[in-house]
């Protein structure tokens, strides 16, 4: 149904609950206006009899009624007082006092000036002359006092007549005789002669117009005939019913109009609700489809977060984890070698991330992994699990020749040549394989079995792949030890100076010291060099060892330098590592050290390698000229085994090129060496620098060194390195040549 249609029907519906309601409210007033005209009458007809009696009882007791008032403005009641006077013939006069003053309505004739004059009030009783029966006073509602006098005169035997004034309040006589129950009642009356209109002029007493409904009384007073006329106050109906009873009616009309209307309106609400409800169901299902694409979404972001590297996209090492595990867990039923893992590390990556920057690199590391995804099978898996690390894992390898040939193929893609913004770059790797053969190792076992063989490829030199063999385990849980007593003993002050000499080989006088580390455990009593500095070099302690030494060494240097004056003074050659050169902090150190021991820097030589320099060449110039500002001198170390060239030398600011051992020990048996050693010899001093023969053991190593123009050297021919006691003592009793070639003399250095 249409809402017109319904708005209609509700109406029409509305308009017949108000009809029948106002019928009803209607024969509800009737009855009750009956009821109110009902008890008017009563009240009314117990009321014009009580007047009667009481006014045939006054006419009984006097021939003559006189009324009398009492005010404050006797003007206010005149017009009262003279219509009572022309209207009632049983009232002779009206006597007025207020005050002193007197308003006289009253027949002289019957009432002589001499009587009324002294007629006072005491507050309850009027006297008069003679005797006089008093009823009142009695104050009406304005507090004024009306009395209806009776004055009687009677005759006696023995003299003149006596005159008796009866007072009565008017007022008191129609109370007495029930009007004030109308107005208690809620009903209004007037009292009039008989014959006289509503409209004639205002009534003797009550109100001055009244409804046409109002019911009349006809009364027999003296005087005349009288009319009463009483109705109900606001007419017979009383206004609070019937207004309460309109507003129910109306109210009563709206609920069924509004019932009407939601009743017939109900299938199509019914409906509407329906087509709303499917709409929001619709409407949910569209949001929840929607949550279900985002949160499919979210949880494969998730997933990949969890499981994937950000930058290659390949697994992380957590996932790697779980597909070995997996990869395991099925391994019983594949015969011969089921699996493989590899862990690959990129050879020098630091340093080539760090002068290429990190842009470069991460665009080579995704580059690797775009080379892991082309070389494996789909059923293989690849991850990174480091910086520069990646695993991988082979399933179904028939043998571990093949995983080494695979691993070797990795090697050759990885030497490609990678071109990225005008940079180009290849790179080697370190690989370490271990084969899962099904004797119950996990995920983690191999995975750590893997990386410590990838550690022996690193250790090696690199650009090499590597198979675990279970004593690596056991190494590395020994180098772990190791390590660990290494930390412990260089807190605790295990570590020793020892000192080796350096001679000036024409003079066999002591030039100078060179500074060696020797660690003397708890335990195993003096611990070689060859054994914990290769560690401490790997775990970084070496920084810390360095710089130790330097500063034990200048120490005691200056103690030297204070005991034994000579001209030049003692030199100490102090041996910088690859890892303490590349601290930034470096030159600070040194100047600190310098400082703090007061030994004069031209008496300090630091030794470095040529591979630790060649590594990265510039950086080391930069480092090493901040070092040279220091006043210091600067040595390299162990000059032929690494990757320079004499050419190359001059870059560097050196003082001193120390030739290794390598070359002196096969002097004799190679003319090769020999003349490597001459032509270091020539160029070293075409650039004004000292050369130092290292290793030097036999006396013809020596002749042949001193052949060749070598005037500085050391080795266990002259003394092996020794405790800075036994240092001191060289320096005390000095060295003697012996024999033909260079017997030494007794000269002190």
């Amino acid at each position: 149904m249409t809402t017109r249609k319904a708005s209609t029907r509700a109406l029409v519906a509305s308009l017949i609950a108000v009809l029948c309601g106002s019928a009803l409210l209607r024969a509800t007033t009737a009855r009750e206006a009956e009821t109110r005209r009902a008890q008017a009458r009563t009240i009314g007809a117990a009321f014009g009899h009580r007047l009667e009696t009481e006014f045939e009882r006054l006419g009984a007791v006097s021939e003559t009624l006189a009324l009398v008032a009492h005010d404050r403005d006797c003007d206010a009641l005149r017009p009262l007082f003279q219509r009572l006077i022309e209207t009632s013939a049983s009232i002779q006069g009206v006597w007025q006092a207020r005050g002193g003053r007197t308003c006289a309505f009253v027949d002289q004739t019957r009432f002589p000036e001499r009587d009324t004059r002294f007629w006072r009030s005491d507050g309850s009783v009027f006297r008069g002359e003679g005797a006089t029966a008093v009823r009142g006073p009695f104050a009406s509602s304005r507090g004024n006092t009306v009395v209806l006098v009776v004055h009687r005169t009677e005759a006696t035997a023995e003299g003149p007549p006596v005159s008796t004034t009866l007072l009565v309040d008017l007022l008191q006589v129609l109370s007495a005789s029930g009007l004030d129950l109308l107005g208690n009642a809620g009903y209004q009356f007037a009292l009039r002669r008989s014959g006289e209109e509503s409209d004639g002029g205002p009534p003797f007493l009550g109100a001055p117009s009244l409804s046409r409904s109002a019911l009349d009384f006809e009364l027999n007073l003296p005087g005349a005939a009288w009319r009463l006329a009483v109705a109900g106050s606001g007419g017979w109906y009383a206004t609070g019913t019937l207004a309460a009873g309109l507003a129910l009616v109306l109210a009563f009309g709206a609920a069924i109009g509004l019932s009407t209307y939601g009743l017939l309106r109900q299938p199509e609400l019914l409906l509407r609700e329906v087509e709303l409800r499917k709409e929001r169901l619709s409407r949910a299902r569209l949001e929840i489809d929607h949550e279900a694409t985002e949160r499919g979404v979210a949880e494969q972001r998730l997933e990949q977060e969890l499981t994937r590297d950000p930058l290659t996209g390949l697994y992380n090492r957590r996932s790697f984890a779980e597909q070995l595990r997996r990869a395991l867990g099925d391994a019983g039923s594949r015969p011969g070698c089921p699996l493989a893992v590899l862990t690959l590390d990129l050879d020098g990556f630091t340093r080539f991330n760090n002068t290429l920057g990190h842009a470069f690199g991460d665009r080579f590391i995704c580059h690797v992994a775009d080379q892991l995804r082309l070389t494996l099978r789909e059923e293989h898996a690849a991850a990174r699990i480091g910086p520069d690390e990646f695993a991988v894992l082979i399933l179904d390898c028939k043998s571990a020749d093949i995983v080494g040939r695979f691993a070797g193929r990795l090697q050759s893609d990885l030497g490609t040549l990678f071109r990225s913004e005008g940079e180009e770059t290849s790179m080697t790797a370190s690989i370490g394989i271990a084969i899962g053969e099904g004797d119950g190792a996990g995920a983690g076992d191999l995975l750590r079995d893997a990386g410590i063989a990838m550690v022996q490829a690193r250790d090696q030199g690199g650009a090499r792949h590597v198979l675990f063999e279970r004593k690596m385990h056991s190494l590395a849980i020994d180098e772990m030890r190791l390590e660990k007593e290494l930390r412990s003993g260089i807190g605790k002050g295990e570590l020793r100076s020892f000192y080796q000499p350096i001679l000036n080989l024409d003079t066999s006088g002591i030039v100078g010291f060179e500074a060696l580390i020797r660690w003397m455990h708890p335990q195993r009593a003096l611990v070689s060099p060859a054994e914990f500095l290769p560690l401490a070099e790997k775990t970084g302690l070496i920084i810390d060892i360095d710089r130790w030494c330097m500063k034990d060494a200048l120490g005691w240097l200056q103690a030297m330098h204070a005991r034994f004056r000579s001209e030049p003074p003692l030199l100490m050659n102090v041996n910088l590592s690859g890892k303490e050169l590349s601290q930034a902090d470096l030159v600070d150190v040194v100047e600190r050290i310098l400082r703090e021991t007061g030994v004069t820097p031209a008496c300090v030589s630091l030794e470095v390698t040529e591979s630790v320099m060649m590594e990265d060449p510039e950086r080391a110039i930069g480092i090493l000229t901040g070092l040279k500002k220091l006043g210091v001198k600067l040595s390299l170390d162990d000059f032929g085994t690494g990757y320079s060239s004499l050419g190359y030398l001059h870059k560097f600011p050196l003082d001193s090129v120390k030739i290794d051992r390598s070359f002196v020990w096969n002097m004799s048996a190679s003319r090769k060496n020999l003349e490597i050693v001459r032509t270091v010899l020539r160029f070293a001093e075409n650039l004004g620098m000292r050369v130092v023969a290292e290793g030097i053991e036999t006396r013809e190593q020596m002749q042949q060194l001193l052949d060749l123009g070598c005037r500085y050297g050391q080795g266990f021919l002259f003394s092996k390195p020794v405790e800075a006691s036994q240092a001191e003592r060289l320096l005390s009793t000095g060295f003697e040549r012996q024999g033909p070639p260079g017997r030494v003399s007794s000269a002190a250095g």
